[in-house]
């Protein structure tokens, strides 16, 4: 796990792309700047990465045709849209595989796994309802909390958590919440 306390591209050349209201951004060495601002090298790095996901092309060709910069904004923006602690294109020029973030249109998107990226651990899919449950597990709510948060009863809570911790390979919150900071579920403590 990455223990920087700094976003990438705050104070060296990598490139972190996020978005904010309604605008993609991207930052590197320092500055913040639009999607629109990218530079050829980073579009170049994205264009090849778009191009090999075939299915993604696809549903871009069919929302923006004819439009290949709002096709690949797009696909940036649900592929790498989370402000993270990993960075989505690193010094050396190599992109990361993409990662999870809570878009708005999670659920109701005809996309969704497609730009999107799914949480992959161990070739199995960390589904929404286990993502909600994540989330709570690494707050400091009680088990009876979460039971009532998700109106389930105490015992589904204790299933749902000894299924999920099989799951993932873990033991113990700790562990739990060392997945939930490098998935992108919960932000560590700077």
């Amino acid at each position: 796990m990455n223990n920087q306390s700094y976003y990438p591209g705050m104070l060296n050349s990598e490139i972190e792309f996020f978005f904010e209201g309604s605008q993609t951004m991207y930052m590197t060495n320092g500055i913040i700047k639009p999607f629109s601002a990218i530079t050829s090298c980073i579009e170049k790095t994205l264009t090849a990465e778009l191009n090999k996901d075939e299915e993604a092309l696809e549903i871009l060709s069919k929302m923006f045709p004819n439009e290949p910069l709002k096709q690949l904004e797009k696909f940036t923006k649900c592929r790498f849209g989370g402000l993270d602690f990993s960075a989505d294109i690193n010094h050396a020029g190599k992109i990361q595989k993409g990662e999870y973030w809570d878009c708005p249109l999670r659920g109701n998107c005809k996309a969704e796994g497609k730009l999107c990226k799914h949480i992959k651990y161990n070739n199995n899919i960390i589904d929404s309802a286990e993502i909600a449950l994540i989330k709570l597990l690494v707050t400091d709510m009680t088990n009876e909390a979460i039971a009532s948060e998700l109106s389930i009863p105490l015992g589904t809570v204790h299933y749902k958590k000894r299924v999920l911790y099989e799951k993932i390979e873990i033991k113990t919150k700790q562990e739990l919440t060392l997945f939930a900071v490098r998935f992108n579920l919960a932000q560590p403590i700077i």
